[in-house]
């Protein structure tokens, strides 16, 4: 996570630093089926393409959201909401 730290820090906007810092922390798997839909009032949402990945990533979502604390810290991220949408 140390090095990706330094990357997710070069990002322009506060959103891009969110959605780096997500594709760092999720991989390259999730990836393909998921979307952060939008970041607001310190929630990410996230959307999902089947209820498969969702019950899996909700599975993982306070290690998923202490690791994007971890990289991000000054974002406040308190929530993570999953749900099945258009990825």
């Amino acid at each position: 996570l140390a090095a990706a730290y330094t990357n997710v820090g070069k990002a322009n906007s506060e959103k891009d630093k969110v959605a780096q810092a997500l594709n760092t922390v999720l991989g390259k798997k999730a990836l393909r089926h998921t979307r952060a839909q939008y970041y607001q009032n310190q929630k990410l949402v996230i959307n999902v393409d089947s209820s498969a990945w969702l019950y899996k990533l909700n599975l993982e979502q306070r290690a998923i959201l202490s690791n994007l604390n971890l990289l991000l810290p000054h974002a406040g991220i308190k929530e993570l909401l999953f749900k099945l949408g258009n990825v």
